[in-house]
């Protein structure tokens, strides 16, 4: 019987190809746990360096990134204060360097007339030129587009492109400043109850300054919204129409000692007399800041003196917007009554020949005329 052969089985040549496997996966695993600790490391050493730098400045967010933050993050930093800043009040008028002399009426008729009287200004004395747009009866100089204005009859027949007028002002390197006259108006007071004073306070009869047969006129009563909101939209339109400064005349009750039966209808007891007027102006005021024109509130001369009481009910000392337009006429012994700092005053005179004399008083603002 034959022997059975023993095969003999060697593993070496199996076991030495895994082993070299495993040594390449070995050596290529280190490289990679090498390589990645270099760059890591890498990574910290250019961070740490930058941070020591003082002229580093990190990267700003592209426009497209900042578009996904939170709109109340942005609109927080938007003012570009630092965080927990206060902010400053806003002074109640911005007017400066006012030296104006009033358009004349004859000038008022056509843009012609107006340049003609534009090139006779004598610019070492002015820099810039007032404009009347509503006058003491309540006439409106320019083609007012409020629905009161209209109604009222108040457009006068004679009008000018206030837009037009300021644009031609400007040309000839001068500012245009509107002048007004507010509560002193017998058209829109005239043509709605809700304006106006009442007769002892009876719904439906106006009350006048005098008698209808002595020309008595209606008045623009301080303490009726309609009259307000009537004399903020007016403003607005000048503002709109590039005027630099309002001078507002007439925030004022009537002139008249008698004032017997005038009502002042159903807000009487909302507010002083001193608080109605400057309701008014604030009214006026806002409307106008829209716009960065300041309102500058004129005040009879001679009320600083204690004459004529009923037309503030207080001595104007006591309203503290300014600039103020004291109106001195000719009295130049008016400004010894105010209280007000001279820089602070922007006074009406008659004539250039008063200018020298606010000069010598230290007053380099003026309107002249």
């Amino acid at each position: 019987m034959a022997r059975r052969r023993k095969i003999k089985h060697y593993r070496s040549g199996y076991m030495s190809r895994k082993r070299r496997r495993m040594k390449i996966v070995k050596t290529l695993v280190f490289i990679l746990v090498l390589a990645a600790l270099i760059f890591v490391g890498y990574s910290v050493a250019q961070s740490i360096s930058r941070l020591n730098d003082p002229n580093y400045k990190p990267k700003e967010p592209s426009s497209s990134e900042s578009s996904v933050l939170p709109s109340e993050d942005s609109s927080a930093d938007s003012s570009g204060e630092p965080e927990g800043s206060e902010s400053q009040p806003e002074p109640q008028n911005t007017a400066s360097d006012i030296r104006s002399i009033l358009l004349p009426a004859d000038s008022m008729r056509s843009l012609d007339a107006a340049e003609a009287f534009l090139k006779t200004v004598d610019k070492t004395l002015y820099n810039s030129v007032t404009v009347e747009l509503k006058n003491a009866a309540g006439r409106i100089f320019y083609p007012s587009q409020v629905e009161l204005a209209q109604r009222s009859g108040a457009l006068s027949e004679t009008q000018i492109d206030g837009k037009a007028l300021a644009e031609l002002i400007e040309r000839y390197g001068l500012r245009p400043v509107a002048r007004i006259y507010a509560l002193q108006d017998d058209y829109a007071s005239h043509a709605t109850y809700s304006t106006s004073y009442l007769y002892q306070n009876q719904p439906g009869v106006t009350w006048l300054d005098n008698s209808a047969d002595a020309g008595g006129k209606s008045w623009l009563n301080p303490y009726m919204e309609a009259a307000g909101s009537y004399l903020n939209a007016i403003v607005t339109e000048i503002a709109q129409s590039g005027y630099k400064a309002i001078v507002v005349n007439g925030i004022q009750y009537p002139n008249t000692a008698n004032q017997r039966g005038m009502g002042l209808g159903p807000n009487a007891s909302a507010m002083t007399t001193k608080e109605a007027l400057e309701k008014i102006y604030t009214g006026m005021s806002d409307s106008a800041k829209a716009f960065d024109v300041p309102v500058i509130p004129a005040y009879k001369g001679e009320c600083y003196k204690g004459e004529r009481p009923q037309v503030y009910t207080v001595n104007p000392n006591e309203f503290t917007v300014y600039p103020a337009s004291p109106i001195v006429g000719s009295d130049l012994t008016v400004l010894d009554a105010i209280t007000a700092p001279t820089k602070d005053l922007i006074p009406t005179v008659d004539s250039a020949d008063q200018i020298p004399a606010l000069k010598e008083k230290g007053i380099e603002q003026y309107l002249v005329g």
